[in-house]
């Protein structure tokens, strides 16, 4: 019966190791509660002179989910872009390398086979000059990769990352390598935006920038008015404070085992969270630009960025 106490001995051992890993940063994720902004103070942006005036996306890749609900989990690469021609990206998405390789798990337990797309460098083409700003939703390496095929493309011209102080200063074990990559690719300067809970970007008048800690410490969202065509579109990239659409309007939160043996969430928060985004569609038109929705994002019938 040894056998059976070596046993014990290293579940024992790998639970330790668990939970050395998961407490502290369930601790953390639960000591932040930043309040979702005054819905007034979103609206507000349709008032500001100098708004975007186009929206595009770049998906780098897609998976087709192995759980409920079925859908297809895309790593995109936002695109605002001003009368200007200047452009503020939010995420980065992924190279086809490294997609491969983040894919290769989610398959191996009955997920689809990665697609990729190309780098958000290669897609920009002559564009990547006219990119003046990043948002990063959260620093989860399939939002942050990308910057490697950014830096290159523009080579390694300076660029403002703009972020809440919780994600320049607050990471945990998901988060902590992709933090160090940030500083690594050698031309994102971080910039950290004033307190708040809709903070204006300068130079990118009709966006604000939320905290919306829940997910990871430094979680954050963009909201936009775009001043189109047709009239006002109004936009918030939620990042992953959720991953469908039908999660967002109807309060259901992430599987039990992700959010507690995986990605440490604070589900309380990401509920108001939830019903916030859930109000802000329903009663004010606001789209929501999931990132990980990757058929609902479709549905919004964005174009491509491109050109010159």
């Amino acid at each position: 019966m040894g056998w059976l106490r070596w046993i014990g001995f290293g579940l024992v051992a790998v639970i330790l190791l668990i939970c050395g890993l998961l407490a502290p940063a369930h601790l953390q994720i639960r000591e932040l509660d930043p309040d979702p902004p005054p819905v007034a103070a979103l609206l507000a942006l349709d008032a500001e002179a100098d708004r975007p005036v186009r929206l595009g996306w770049m998906e780098t890749s897609r998976q087709p989910s192995f759980s409920p609900p079925p859908r297809v989990l895309s790593h995109p690469s936002f695109a605002l872009e001003w009368k200007d021609g200047r452009i503020l990206l939010i995420d980065l998405g992924m190279s086809p390398e490294a997609a491969r390789e983040f894919g290769a798990p989610f398959e191996s337990l009955g997920a689809g086979p990665v697609e990729v797309f190309g780098s958000v460098g290669e897609m920009l083409g002559d564009a990547a000059d006219r990119v003046a700003g990043v948002v990063i939703t959260h620093l989860h390496i399939d939002h942050v990769e990308g910057a490697r095929s950014l830096c290159e493309v523009r080579g390694g011209a300076a660029l403002p990352i703009f972020q809440v102080r919780a994600q320049a200063e607050l990471t945990n074990y998901g988060t902590r390598s992709t933090s160090e990559l940030v500083d690594e690719v050698g031309c994102l300067n971080r910039t950290v935006v004033p307190e708040g809970n809709a903070v204006a970007l300068p130079g990118f008048p009709g966006v604000a920038l939320i905290h919306a800690a829940g997910h990871t410490p430094g979680s954050q969202m963009l909201a936009a008015s775009i001043a189109g065509p047709e009239g006002t579109k109004r936009v918030i990239f939620t990042g992953d404070v959720v991953n469908d659409i039908e999660s967002a309007r109807l309060d259901r939160p992430k599987a039990l085992i992700y959010r507690l043996l995986i990605v440490p969430e604070a589900d309380g928060q990401l509920s108001r969270i939830r019903r916030f985004l859930a109000g802000l569609e329903r009663d004010h038109g606001f789209s929501l630009a999931i990132a990980h929705d990757g058929d609902h994002v479709a549905s919004l019938g964005l174009p491509g960025v491109s050109g010159p």
